[in-house]
């Protein structure tokens, strides 16, 4: 069973290819890689700017949504001319296939990048049927 098997993302949507624009309070899509390693699948999520406390990751049947919000710092009486650095908060909504144990999945944040890790269910691990 490969990887892309095991996991699905969601179809991009209007709101999705629009939140490109990033504007106070919209999320986007974070840039991530999936690995195959041994039993695990292990998702990494580039979250730069994110704390620990403002990750979010919600399972809800086979689909998890993770939410990364920044924080947001804003001084007493300052409002600020120009802003050139990225304001947007980021989320992915994953469809996870049979083969994904959801009870034992795992999360680390380490230097804006999230490590997801998505342990295989014992069932879906190949086995060799002989033929009589």
């Amino acid at each position: 069973m490969t990887a892309l098997s095991l996991i699905h993302r969601a179809p991009v949507t209007d709101d999705d290819a629009s939140a490109e624009k990033a504007a106070p309070g919209t999320f986007i899509r974070p840039p991530c890689d999936l690995h195959d390693v041994g039993d695990d699948l292990k998702l990494e999520l580039f979250i730069p700017g994110v704390e620990p406390a403002g990750v979010e990751l919600v399972l809800s049947g086979n689909q998890l949504v993770i939410t990364a919000r920044k924080p947001q710092f804003v001084r007493a009486n300052w409002q600020a001319f120009q802003i050139e650095k990225a304001r947007h908060d980021y989320r992915l909504h994953i469809w996870l296939g049979e083969g994904v144990a959801a009870d034992r999945i795992t999360a680390e944040l380490c230097d804006g990048i999230l490590l997801v890790h998505l342990p295989r269910s014992k069932d879906s691990a190949p086995r060799l049927i002989k033929v009589a």
